[in-house]
């Protein structure tokens, strides 16, 4: 009973930290490793490790207007939460676009804070 008021007591007080996705992907990390036309999967995976969802593209999936749907033939989707206090959540979302070749067509980093 003890060891379960203790446990309560953590989750409720903010002491445990829901951190979840890659918790190594930063923005530094995504510039520095990611060159449209030249990264393969392959280096996607030694990099950044597996992704959290890949999408095979039927068409109604949001792609870069530069683009057209007939260019991208993968979604490659990354992400990082955290919790900074109590109260403030941070995320850091990375959409890949792969081209039939295998290699990184686009990417498109989004980051928020609540």
């Amino acid at each position: 009973m003890k060891k379960l008021i203790i446990a309560l007591f953590i989750v409720f007080t903010g002491c445990v930290s829901p951190n979840y996705g890659n918790q190594n992907l930063t923005t530094s990390l995504i510039q520095q490793n990611i060159v449209n036309g030249k990264t393969t999967k392959q280096d996607l995976l030694d990099t950044l490790g597996k992704p959290a969802t890949i999408s095979i593209t039927t068409g109604n999936q949001a792609i870069p207007n530069n683009y057209s749907k007939a260019d991208v033939k993968e979604v490659w989707n990354y992400y990082k939460t955290s919790k900074e206090g109590f109260a403030t959540m941070n995320m850091l979302m990375l959409a890949i676009y792969i081209d039939k070749n295998g290699r990184v067509l686009d990417y498109v980093v989004t980051e928020s804070q609540n």
